[in-house]
């Protein structure tokens, strides 16, 4: 298989499912940073952009990039306590791809979406980013935001703490990004986080 390699995607399995389901097995550890570092209710959750990884690698062989996540749902949350064993699927339907995000032996996934190649514009949009910081003129500070996350029961550890501020208006906000202080691995496995 020519499926680039993605450690939270694992391997692909040789046998395919039902309607040329491309199937995949790996394996979730709860000392991997980016779980160990979500946590809700002090529970280690993978994080959905886990799952949204998994689903742009597993397409790139079968989509041009860009590619477009539509329909995603998430149907339960995955803990990782421990090891966990994870499948995930994608299964071809005319231009796009339906995946799935799984545990061997059990019948509710966790997440599911779809993938499709994005429709190109004849034009790049131009976002005005002054014109949008001007309309937000109230200021929360990071230290606000992660300290509401923490009450809502929501953990974030030093790889997701990338909020640098974030201002908002009546119908708008904008926030600034940088980069964790912490290293999450080899970024060019990542295309999202």
């Amino acid at each position: 298989s020519g499926v680039r390699h993605h450690p939270w995607l694992g391997r692909q399995l040789s046998e395919t499912g039902s309607g040329n389901r491309a199937i995949f097995s790996g394996e979730v550890h709860p000392d991997n940073l980016i779980v160990a570092d979500h946590r809700v209710a002090n529970r280690p959750i993978l994080p959905a952009v886990a799952c949204l990884e998994m689903a742009l690698t597993a397409a790139a062989d079968h989509i041009s990039t860009p590619m477009r996540l539509t329909s995603v749902r998430w149907l339960q949350p995955l803990e990782v306590a421990a090891t966990r064993s994870i499948r995930f699927s994608l299964l071809p339907e005319g231009p796009r791809h339906i995946f799935e995000l799984g545990v061997p032996d059990e019948q509710v996934p966790y997440a599911r979406g779809t993938v499709s190649p994005a429709v190109a514009r004849l034009s790049p949009e131009i976002v005005d980013l002054r014109a949008i910081a001007d309309k937000c003129p109230t200021a929360v500070s990071c230290q606000e935001i992660y300290g509401a996350f923490d009450r809502a029961g929501i953990q974030y550890g030093a790889s997701f703490r990338v909020l640098e501020s974030v201002s908002f208006g009546k119908e708008q906000a904008i926030g600034k990004l940088v980069a964790p202080q912490v290293s999450v691995g080899d970024v060019s496995q990542f295309k999202l986080h």
